[in-house]
Parts: C-alpha cells; structure tokens; sequence
C-alpha cells in the first residue's frame, strides 16, 4: 500500500521451466513462465522456479523491471483478455536472499499450505463475480430491450412466464452459489485463525468448503452465462454488445484447474471422509 505497487505472477506450478541455480550471492533464474497473470503491467513479481537439482520450489518477489525479464505478449485466448496473462522469459535474472519467500511455519504443517486453499477460494470469487456481472447485465437488457414472442400472449417481455421461470432459477441458483461462498470463507477465515494450531482434519474441512463453492459457482456460472441469450433474445448477439465476453471470461478462468478434480475429492469425502490431497492447486 505504502508504494501502491501493482502485483502480478509468473508461478504456474505446472510449468517446471524456469530453474533457480545457486550463487555467491543468491540465485539465477533461467527459463520461462507461461500463464503469468498481470506480470506485464506490474511493479512487482511473484515468481516460483525449481532449484537446479529439481529438488525443492524456489519462490521469490522481485521488480518486475529486473534486467534479463522478458515479456513476450503472447498471450491470445479466447477469454480473460485484459488479464495479459502470457509468459515470461527469464535470461540470467539474479536473485538476492532477501527476496525469498519463506514460511514462518514449518512446512509439514496444515497451515502451510492453506494458502493453496486461498488461491482457490480468490478463483471462486472471481467466477462468482462474473456471473453477477452476467445476470445484472441482462437484466438491464431484458427490462429494457427484450421484446415478447408472438405467441406469448403478454405486452412486455417481463410478463413472459418463460423469462420469469428463467430468471426465477437465474437468482436460486446465484443466492445459493454466493451463500456457499460465503460460507466458504468463513470457514477458511477460521482455520487461518487457528494457525500453527490448525489441524489436518481442519485444514481439509476448509479445502471441501471450497471445493463445494468452487464446483457450483462453475456449474451454475457456465449455465447462467450461455441461457441468459434465452431472456434477452436474438438481438442480444450482435457483436457491437459483447455479451458472450461473461462465457468467454469464466470458460476460459475454469479450465485453469479442472473442477472435476475437485468434485472427486468433495466426493471421496463425502463417501469414505478422506481428506483432499494436498497439492499446489489443492
């Protein structure tokens, strides 16, 4: 806050190619980062690389202007655009040791690895958002816009019994998703509490939290963002209005972290109460 920096990434864990040799005086990174979220326009980096002898995750914060960083602007899916998330390549950018992040934890604690759990519960509220983003949207457009079918038997498209039926589910399936939420929150916001006290039986009792928000904010988000064409009509497509970006956006954001894994763990609990593996996405 003091410097009002703009923070950005280039930690995907599932891309191994960028690797930390030691120094004298620190560390070199060589290699490069795709799925670097922001890191073009930022002031600074979190960065993750693998130690030279692959044995241990190296995690720095650094300048995002630091000679030998290279941003490669390439990043041209279909959806998240303003997200600048291409990758990065590092050409013998040092590294001093007061830029390592460390854990005031032991790293065979629950706590330590919480933060994976917020990552995920910081994902849920994006979706979350977009599909609120979606859901306002067309009810400004369908109030506004929408005309009535010819066979409706109604003067305006708000007395239309389909379009009520639709938005009736629109705004169930949105409460339902924010209170999961919220509650998810709440239960994470606990078990941070108790840090180096957290149990692992905790620690996995706030991940299923999440997990279950996560899953259904998806599931009723991709739905919301493909039928709210049904409430707002053909007109609603023309390019000029961009209402397909809210599919685009979350569609893209949800094939980060397949949900189906989540679901598997949700499940494996709820069946057999086993706690989810705990991963860098989990």
């Amino acid at each position: 806050m003091q410097h009002n920096w703009f923070w950005a990434n280039a930690a995907n864990a599932l891309d191994p190619r960028l690797v930390a040799t030691p120094t004298k005086h620190g560390w070199q990174f060589d290699g490069i980062k795709r799925f670097a979220t922001g890191a073009s326009l930022s002031d600074r980096m979190i960065v993750s690389a693998l130690s030279a002898d692959y044995r241990q995750p190296v995690i720095v914060v650094i300048p995002s202007d630091r000679p030998g960083i290279h941003f490669n602007e390439d990043w041209d899916n279909m959806g998240q655009r303003q997200t600048d998330s291409g990758s990065v390549t590092f050409e013998q950018v040092l590294v001093t040791p007061d830029e390592i992040l460390t854990s005031i934890y032991p790293s065979d604690s629950p706590i330590a690895s919480l933060f994976n759990v917020s990552k995920q519960l910081n994902q849920v509220n994006i979706y979350l958002g977009i599909v609120q983003g979606a859901f306002a949207t067309a009810r400004e457009y369908t109030t506004t816009r929408t005309r009535p079918w010819i066979t409706s038997g109604v003067e305006q498209a708000i007395q239309d019994p389909y379009i009520l039926h639709h938005y009736g589910e629109f705004w169930m399936d949105l409460e339902a998703a924010t209170l999961l939420t919220d509650r998810a929150a709440q239960v994470l916001q606990a078990a941070i509490k108790k840090g180096i006290n957290l149990t692992a039986q905790q620690r996995g009792e706030a991940a299923i939290a999440v997990y279950t928000a996560k899953a259904f904010v998806t599931k009723i988000g991709l739905a919301i963002t493909t039928q709210m064409f049904d409430v707002m009509g053909a007109s609603a497509t023309a390019r000029s209005y961009d209402f397909d970006r809210y599919w685009r956006n979350l569609r893209t954001a949800t094939l980060h972290d397949p949900v189906d894994y989540k679901i598997r763990e949700v499940g494996n609990w709820a069946l057999t109460g086993t706690m989810p593996t705990i991963t860098p996405y989990s």
